[in-house]
């Protein structure tokens, strides 16, 4: 995976222990320093809406207004003019865990407005808003254990209708 690249896929699946997620994301945030704006999110405090939504606002520092809903969520990550960056990446510990016990659709929606966040950095336009800005790599990376990886990459892939990428948890960059 590149992370300054605008090309697809821009879903990841890393496979492997939480320790892996925290040495992968120690090597990008040393490799990239400001240029890139890394944060990672709890997938075990995401399991309800609520901590969906808290997590979320906490990573990427939403706005104080951040109204915890599907439409204020879009705005927010086509935004994100408070955390301004040459490339984002998302880094999801413990995936399968997320809206885990929400609403059956949850995960799926919100997979598909991150799917069409990431376009939209990549190619310069926002749906949610008039914002024009220069083309940026966006990237989200699932964490999963070894055991579930390929289940959950599946079921992104089948949410979003396009490939999601895999990465070895002892992949060098």
């Amino acid at each position: 995976m590149n992370p300054y690249s605008t090309d697809k896929p821009c879903f990841h699946v890393l496979a492997g222990e939480i320790k892996d997620v925290d040495q992968y994301v120690a090597k990008l945030r040393f490799e990239g320093g400001a240029r890139i704006a890394v944060r990672v999110l709890r997938g075990r405090n995401m399991r309800s809406t609520e901590g969906f939504y808290n997590e979320l606002a906490a990573a990427l520092q939403f706005p104080l207004y951040f109204g915890k809903n599907w439409d204020a969520l879009d705005e927010c990550l086509a935004d994100l003019e408070w955390l301004p960056s040459d490339a984002y990446l998302l880094f999801f510990s413990d995936a399968p865990l997320v809206l885990e016990s929400s609403g059956k659709g949850d995960l799926q929606t919100f997979l598909k407005l991150l799917f069409r966040i990431c376009d939209e950095w990549a190619d310069g336009s926002s749906v949610a808003s008039s914002l024009e800005r220069k083309p940026t790599p966006f990237h989200v990376v699932f964490h999963a254990g070894a055991a579930e990886a390929d289940h959950f990459l599946h079921q992104v892939e089948a949410a979003t209708g396009c490939p999601v990428g895999k990465i070895a948890a002892s992949e060098d960059e």
